[in-house]
């Protein structure tokens, strides 16, 4: 949005050489003046005006703070990392970066640079972005400077140019039905948009085809969204069904309607009109199969833009609701940066499109994702990013070592690493400085899941009964069959899956049954303000609280399932089998609860049942930052309390259970505590130094780092007159009596604390008692010592 204004700049401002910033590098910030005197600069000066925009949409600074001017290579402002892969490991190589740098090297002329605006309050991974517009320089010379954006209307030639490049240089991304593990359902339709109706595919006849992804939002519309219906469909004389389109469509859909011809394809799927909204058996047999559906699609077209279907596309139907704010600085254009793809398309963004239920498998799943915003399109595919504004499109993909393959796909369906030994053997020779190899210590299957789940969990559901469903195609990706996943929790991983909490802070509710058909133990039974999370020390060392403790599964209409343990099914000795027996005879000698008739699932098992008290709220430290939480409500991290009201573990609950005796089952093993610090007989101990002696000398701190895990803040030097005793029980430094001279550091063995993160805990189920049935109210961990030391009760509990 250009100005016709005199070219005028402040005093500050007309004493920068721009066409400096963009070219050459600059490593020393210049000051810009404090936030107050740029915004009433900004009625006047032409780049205080871009400033100021390009800073209000990030987090604001204060009145007096100061806003400094740098710059950074524009290739690496275009780099994408999505984080969908395991915590810990070398995600950041999971990026386009390594494309981005080789084709920038290959690029002829000066590099390119954005300007960009810091100041205190602003976070260094999202700083105000003001890029030059190459629209009058060599093709050749534009790559990665800016590109105007007409505000009504799409480039075409460029969306087309995008697939164009991807069929040609991206291999993965041209996988389609034919060379897919992936298969359509029966009865699959698309919309023909030349023929503009709904037609049944014959099968093994579908090649490529466009899905659109998009908010129904039916609450905010004034009449009832057109969908199909059993009594518009037709037979044809070929025995394939089909139907005319309704007379009035969506906005929305009309406008991937045009998308779809621009693009120069003719089949379209929407989920309203190419499901039998009206037949349960169509609806299930297509809505359990929508990881093929987006899976094997050629393009997903995402309306990211508006609550609902009436609202339209942005440059196609309606104009862009925030335009490319431009200004002419000494006859050159600069504009201010969109919003990065990764802040939209990852976790807490501000689209609705993104905040949906149905639309987290849809993201996911798609090869090819055409995203429409209030800004401007962006086009991810499984290798890289482009967008409307920049010259950053490129063919070739970079030979690096580092490069993953398919970066920017959902791990879960990309192909399997390949890395022969000499590669392997080289990463190990250069002290793995290149990372050519992945490292993981958490089950990958497992990650995914905990992953993807907490993302899910913080969308909006129109319809409880949809919770599980709607994440079904994500999970069966991940290798987790439907029968596997009862209530979408994971039975080869579930003495982990259970461990799951509300997000800290955060209120929740159990749901209705009439809601949703699912046990207490699953996140799918709860009303989350936020979203459900896994610790990493859970995910990693979570173990089975017996191994020879079998596990029944119950679910209505299906017979009971075994699901002790992988690890037990391949080891049985006859002990395992014995308790198994006992159990299944058990099972048939009493009847089957009311609560599996409204849970849909049970667990069934011989406890171990032990009481404890849920104590005061514990103070958020070790390293996690949980200040925005301090003074709000809902889950939060307690004191687990034996009967001498003495500290042993902690638990997650509400404000509600505080004070309040309960009992706790006891379902796996694992290690740490995360904030709770118990009485300090029960804390595990080890041999090693208690105490260092440091002598007469001014001193540097090069002790081995297990020396410091007491976390003392200690200077550098410490120059000493006296006897410094550092005390690893207290944690301080103190002065000791005068006694002979010490030569450097002396220490003192005796037993010492273990470091938390090595506690053996037993894991437990806070529980509500109704007979033998009993219904998750929190988890807690409590020190394994103490929990061998506690007088426990042993009986045949079902978990609903």
């Amino acid at each position: 949005m250009s100005v016709s204004r005199d070219n005028y700049l402040c005093d500050i401002c007309s004493a920068i050489d721009f066409d400096n910033y963009t070219s050459e590098s600059h490593f020393i910030y210049r000051r810009l003046g404090t936030w107050a005197r740029i915004r009433q600069s900004s009625k006047s000066c032409r780049f205080c005006r871009l400033v100021v925009e390009c800073v209000e949409r990030r987090e604001l600074p204060e009145v007096h703070d100061d806003l400094h001017l740098t710059n950074e290579k524009s290739w690496k402002l275009c780099t994408t990392t999505l984080h969908y892969d395991e915590r810990g490991s070398r995600l950041r190589y999971y990026t386009n970066e390594w494309d981005l740098k080789d084709t920038a090297a290959r690029k002829k002329g000066l590099p390119a640079f954005r300007l960009v605006i810091k100041w205190d309050a602003c976070s260094d991974r999202n700083p105000g972005q003001i890029q030059y517009i190459a629209k009058h320089d060599d093709l050749d010379r534009r790559h990665f400077h800016g590109r105007l954006i007409r505000r009504d209307q799409v480039q075409w030639d460029l969306l087309r140019s995008w697939v164009s490049l991807c069929d040609r240089y991206h291999k993965f991304c041209n996988h389609g039905p034919s060379n897919s593990p992936f298969t359509l359902p029966e009865g699959f339709r698309l919309i023909d948009v030349q023929a503009m109706c709904v037609v049944e595919m014959p099968k093994g006849a579908v090649s490529d085809y466009v899905v659109l992804s998009y908010v129904w939002g039916q609450k905010h519309l004034e009449h009832q969204l057109p969908q199909l219906r059993s009594r518009n469909v037709h037979q044809s004389s070929s025995g394939y069904q089909w139907a005319n389109l309704p007379r009035h469509l969506p906005q929305t859909i009309v406008d991937a309607i045009q998308v779809t011809r621009e693009l120069r394809y003719r089949f379209l799927w929407v989920d309203a009109l190419c499901i039998i909204q009206d037949d349960d058996a169509d609806k299930g047999r297509q809505l359990g199969n929508m990881d093929a559906i987006y899976s094997l699609a050629t393009l997903t077209i995402a309306a990211g833009f508006g609550k609902h279907a009436e609202k339209g596309l942005p440059g196609v139907s309606i104009s862009r609701s925030t335009p490319q704010i431009t200004e002419k600085i000494h006859g050159l254009t600069y504009a201010v940066c969109c919003t990065p793809f990764s802040e939209l398309y990852g976790f807490n963004s501000d689209l609705e499109w993104n905040n949906r239920g149905w639309t987290f498998q849809e993201k996911l799943l798609s090869r090819r994702l055409l995203l429409f915003t209030g800004e401007q399109v962006y086009f991810k595919c499984s290798a890289t990013v482009w967008s409307e504004e920049v010259h950053s499109e490129y063919g070739w993909l970079s030979r690096d070592l580092r490069r993953r393959d398919e970066p920017l796909l959902f791990a879960p369906l990309r192909q399997p690493r390949q890395i022969n030994t000499f590669f392997k053997l080289f990463d190990i020779l250069t002290m793995e400085h290149f990372r050519i190899r992945d490292k993981g210590t958490i089950t990958k299957q497992l990650l995914y899941y905990a992953n993807s789940v907490q993302e899910y969990t913080s969308r909006d559901l129109s319809k409880p009964e949809d919770t599980v469903v709607a994440i079904r195609g994500v999970l069966r990706v991940l290798g987790m069959a439907d029968s596997d996943t009862p209530a979408g929790m994971p039975i080869a991983h579930l003495p982990t899956a259970l461990l799951w909490i509300p997000e800290p802070g955060l209120s929740y509710s159990c749901r209705d049954i009439g809601k949703i058909q699912a046990p207490t133990w699953s996140w799918a039974r709860w009303e989350l303000d936020g979203c459900c999370v896994w610790t990493s020390q859970d995910l990693e060392h979570t173990r089975l609280y017996d191994h020879s403790q079998p596990l029944l599964l119950l679910r209505q209409g299906l017979p009971k399932r075994l699901i002790s343990s992988v690890e037990d099914l391949r080891n049985r000795n006859a002990e395992h089998e014995k308790r198994v027996a006992a159990l299944v005879a058990e099972l048939k000698s009493r009847q089957m609860p009311r609560a599996l008739k409204e849970a849909g699932s049970l667990l069934f098992l011989k406890a171990h049942v032990a009481t404890f008290r849920v104590g005061q709220k514990l103070k958020i430290k070790h390293g996690m930052d949980m200040s925005k939480y301090e003074h709000v409500g809902g889950c939060w991290a307690y004191q687990l309390l034996n009967d001498a009201s003495q500290c042993v573990g902690e638990v997650w609950t509400s404000k509600d259970m505080s004070n309040q005796t309960f009992p706790f089952i006891a379902i796996s093993r694992g290690k740490g505590l995360y904030f709770a610090r118990p009485e300090s007989r029960f804390i595990p101990k080890r041999a090693g130094p208690t105490h260092f002696y440091l002598g007469d000398s001014k001193l540097p701190l090069l002790m081995p780092r297990m020396f410091f895990d007491v976390g003392l803040p200690l200077p550098r030097y410490i120059p000493l007159s006296k006897y410094l005793m550092l005390d690893l029980q207290k944690k301080r430094l103190k002065w000791t009596i005068p006694g002979p001279k010490v030569g450097g550091v002396t220490p003192v063995f005796g037993m010492v604390e273990e470091k938390r993160s090595k506690w053996e805990v037993v894991n437990l189920l806070m529980a509500d008692f109704d007979g033998d049935v009993a219904t998750r109210l929190g988890v807690g961990k409590v020190l394994a010592d103490v929990w061998d030391g506690t007088p426990k009760a042993s009986s045949y509990v079902f978990l609903a």
